[in-house]
């Protein structure tokens, strides 16, 4: 199993995932994509999509297959395309920005926040909200008193993938994408609705699961251990099965 982060995050935010899921005996790794903990450029300036898609490929050329490759947010349309191009044998997308042709149209009362950060994704700058911005459109389902230690492992991030996702949006193809796939979302997401994952699971004929008393941070809100059982028993059932891989080294790849 191979984790691909959200915006703002790192490999560290499934470091308890990587941790739950080698306990159930599989091979479990996350990875951080570059920009962050140390990797240049600093607050991936000038990084573009296509540059964390590519570190997204080289992970999962470095490791063993069968591979099921989870991808949270930004992290999920990068798994999303990278099982395009027969990257991984199986696929699971947590909250995922959707490909082109899907428009995550929020409600009204969830448009301030993200409007906040217009000007930003516009112009390719550097992707930070604020803390009151993160907390809108993220960390609604994080406790109060954790939202600040959460934040502040946020690392800024790239405008100017963001905004690709979104202008013109991420192309993927629904007759290359032949993997087994499994779609996740809480049903109290202010940043990516419901029914926007709805439609990535029947284009691209995938099972789908909005979760009650979550919301976007699915990674690590309370409760994420629902949803990884979730995803694991999901993995035990797909054909061709992934059988877990007890007594194998796992890990986080940085």
């Amino acid at each position: 199993m191979l984790f691909a982060h959200g915006v703002l995050c790192d490999h560290t935010f499934f470091e308890p995932w990587v941790g739950w899921f080698s306990a159930a005996g599989f091979d479990a790794y996350a990875v951080s994509r570059r920009g962050r903990r140390g990797k240049p450029p600093t607050n991936s300036r000038g990084v573009t999509f296509s540059d964390f898609l590519e570190d997204t490929l080289n992970a999962t050329r470095q490791l063993p297959h069968p591979l099921l490759l989870v991808g949270h947010s930004l992290g999920g349309i990068l798994a999303l395309k990278a099982a395009e191009q027969k990257a991984c044998e199986a696929l699971v997308l947590l909250a995922p920005v959707p490909p082109r042709g899907i428009l995550p149209l929020v409600r009204l009362r969830q448009l301030p926040p993200q409007l906040a950060q217009l000007t930003t994704v516009l112009t390719g700058g550097t992707f930070y909200p604020s803390l009151r911005q993160a907390t809108a459109m993220f960390l609604g389902r994080i406790p109060v008193r954790q939202r600040p230690d959460l934040y502040r492992r946020y690392t800024p991030d790239s405008g100017l993938a963001v905004r690709s996702t979104y202008l013109p949006g991420i192309p993927v193809d629904p007759p290359l994408l032949t993997t087994p796939l499994l779609c996740l979302v809480g049903e109290e997401d202010a940043t990516i609705p419901p029914r926007s994952v709805a439609q990535v699971a029947q284009r691209y004929g995938g099972a789908f699961q909005s979760l009650s008393g979550h919301a976007h941070e699915l990674v690590a809100e309370p409760g994420w251990e629902e949803v990884a059982a979730i995803v694991a028993a999901w993995a035990q059932r797909i054909p061709p099965r992934l059988p877990p891989r007890p007594g194998e080294a796992s890990g986080s790849v940085v």
